[in-house]
């Protein structure tokens, strides 16, 4: 299994590209989708850099929003990048890490889910409000998910 990660620069975005996905026919299960996020007064904070600050959003509304097309949502805490809000397969994965505070950080999870090498550039464009939309597949599915997306991110790499 290979690895495409795309980068997307709103929330909004990537839940559209997310959708074409579902719409395509593509298998949901291996997308996955994550971004930063605060948990305010019971509500997640979806941080986009369109917005230029932390824009709130009722959890009911983000889990709406992404969980009609793909499974699991789960908030992580990572030292020195703060909360990431996880929905898909990857959130399984993190699951395995310790509940709460991640001692390894994000590269640490990066390098678990197969992503030998960019973890700077990943956490910089977690870090300035995009979205990472991870797609496991063959290079012929990968293929298929970039044409359908094509355009619509700011880029995409292969692992």
């Amino acid at each position: 299994m290979k690895k495409s990660i795309s980068i997307f620069d709103s929330h909004d975005q990537a839940v559209k590209a997310l959708h074409e996905l579902q719409a395509s026919g593509v298998n949901m299960s291996k997308v996955s989708l994550v971004g930063q996020a605060e948990v305010v007064d019971d509500h997640i904070h979806v941080k986009s850099n369109t917005a230029l600050v932390a824009a709130p959003v009722a959890a009911g509304t983000v889990l709406g929003t992404t969980l009609g097309v793909l499974t699991g949502v789960g908030l992580f805490a990572i030292p020195g990048l703060g909360v990431l809000f996880g929905a898909g397969a990857i959130v399984g994965a993190m699951a395995g890490f310790q509940v709460g505070v991640l001692t390894g950080g994000f590269a640490s999870i990066l390098v678990d889910l197969g992503v030998k090498d960019d973890h700077d550039e990943y956490e910089q464009h977690l870090n300035e409000g995009r979205f990472l939309l991870f797609y496991d597949g063959s290079d012929e599915e990968i293929d298929q998910v970039e044409r359908i997306i094509e355009g619509r991110h700011l880029g995409v790499t292969r692992h």
